[in-house]
């Protein structure tokens, strides 16, 4: 065994990945059979050739040479192969120079997420954009907005800049805009950013972007994909009405019901939103007919009224649990909004009259 092992060199690469650097150096070690005993035991002794070297790996990581703070390599190979300048046996390993971490695989810079989401309350001359981000690993993230009316500027940003006050330094009016809205950011958030002085009736595009030290330590930007809205036109009077949805009611008892509706106000602002009910359906239904909420006439069990939502904004759904009612009687109702129109004038839009049977 001695005289094959002098006459064979058996080289052994270990792969060991770090979890602190990345450069990668190699190094070889030449073992001499003669100085261990153990190692020269019959090679049929082993299974096979694998068996074998896990045996060469179990006699460096405690043999003469010590512990050198490896851990297990995972990934290895092997050649056989005369090694002239040594006349030994050998092996190789490939270690990640700078490290003895014992972690098993290297970990990789998670660089952060960011979304842009849709503009929300667009008018003739201002818009709110809004975004989400998630660090990752990266920290101190510088956040803002880049908008304007020039797509490619905006599309580029992350391709043509590193840092912030490079965007910033390119501000071009209408075209480029910037607006930072967070400093030393970390971890995962929503950012919305009100921005004025738009022009009406003109198309902008805009991304949300943070720029952070990846794990050389280079500034970098990461956006997110880009987003676009038009502006009103302040003079076109084609404002867009609350959407109002009545939904069937549900848990209903002998005397209760929850009533549910949805409404989005679209283009209008400081909503009021409330259901109305009762035994009536042609009162229900003339509830409509009224300008605001304090005009309807509550009417004992043939009609009723509830606010469930002043100064709404947006779109939401809504419910109304009701007490109180006849038994084994038919009620309707329907779900409102009161606001302001194009011409500051109050009015009512309601959706369908819906029904339902309480039980006996």
């Amino acid at each position: 065994m001695k005289k094959i092992l002098k006459t064979l060199a058996v080289v052994l690469t270990v792969m060991v990945m770090s979890s602190v650097a990345t450069a990668q150096t190699t190094d070889t070690f030449f073992y001499n059979p003669n100085q261990f005993n153990t190692f020269a035991s019959p090679l049929n002794s082993f299974q096979n050739d694998d068996a074998f070297f896990q045996y060469i790996l179990s006699l460096y990581y405690g043999g003469s040479f010590g512990n050198q703070g490896f851990y297990n390599p995972g990934t290895y190979y092997y050649n056989t192969g005369y090694n002239s300048s040594a006349g030994t046996p050998g092996f190789t390993y490939t270690q990640t120079s700078g490290s003895s971490s014992s972690s098993s695989s290297s970990n990789s810079f998670d660089r952060p997420d960011v979304e842009t989401d849709s503009a929300r309350d667009v008018e003739d001359d201002s818009a709110e954009l809004r975004g989400e981000i998630d660090m990752n690993d990266a920290r101190d993230g510088i956040v803002f907005f880049v908008y304007g009316q020039d797509e490619d500027m905006i599309e580029d940003v992350e391709d043509d800049y590193d840092e912030y006050e490079d965007v910033e330094d390119d501000e071009e009016n209408d075209d480029f805009e910037v607006e930072r809205v967070d400093s030393n950011f970390d971890g995962d958030d929503d950012f919305e950013e009100e921005v004025d002085g738009l022009e009406e009736d003109e198309r902008y595009y805009f991304v949300l972007c943070v720029e952070y030290e990846d794990e050389d330590d280079d500034e970098r930007l990461e956006c997110g994909s880009v987003e676009d809205f038009e502006t009103d036109d302040d003079n076109n009077g084609n404002d867009e009405e609350p959407d109002v949805d009545t939904i069937s009611a549900i848990n209903i008892d002998d005397d209760s019901a929850e009533l549910r509706g949805d409404v989005d106000m679209n283009d209008f602002n400081d909503g009021r939103v409330f259901f109305v009910w009762g035994e009536d359906e042609d009162m229900v239904e003339e509830v409509e007919d009224e300008d605001r909420f304090s005009d309807i006439d509550e009417d004992g069990d043939d009609l009723q009224r509830e606010s469930v939502e002043t100064n709404f904004d947006g779109n939401d759904a809504f419910d109304l649990e009701i007490f109180n009612l006849d038994d084994d009687t038919e009620h309707f109702f329907r779900i409102c909004v009161e606001y302001e129109d194009e011409d500051d004038d109050d009015t009512l839009e309601c959706g369908d009259v819906e029904e339902f049977e309480t039980d006996n």
